[in-house]
């Protein structure tokens, strides 16, 4: 059997195929996965079955997967202060708040704090 990662073309497939009234395992087999995997994905939304809206369901999950961000908007807020207002360096921020500076700095890089390099003490 192949991967269990449904590609859009093999959803639209099985809606077609269920569409046709086609077994589990008929479909299962004309894909080349198994019976299970077409079983979940069949269920993996509420009511008729299609491609579209499944895809979409499985999109919505996938971007659920990874670690999360541990900016919160307090910490955000006070390194953004600490750095801009006080003219502290990245690594002193880092250091008093117990994050790694190059996480720090990978926010910068993000977008994700309101500070350029022009505001660090160490590039004025």
């Amino acid at each position: 059997m192949g991967t269990t990662i449904l590609s859009f073309e093999d959803r639209i497939v099985i809606e077609t195929l269920r569409h046709e009234k086609r077994s589990l395992r008929y479909i299962a087999d004309y894909l080349g996965f198994s019976k299970t995997t077409i079983f979940n994905e069949i269920h993996r939304l509420k009511g008729e079955y299609h491609a579209t809206s499944a895809q979409a369901d499985h999109e919505t999950k996938l971007s659920y997967r990874g670690r999360k961000c541990s900016l919160t908007v307090n910490l955000k807020r006070l390194i953004e202060e600490k750095i801009k207002v006080q003219k502290w360096s990245i690594e002193q921020v880092a250091h008093v708040v117990m994050i790694a500076y190059k996480t720090i700095y990978n926010w910068v890089d993000q977008g994700l704090l309101e500070i350029s390099l022009t505001d660090l003490p160490d590039h004025g």
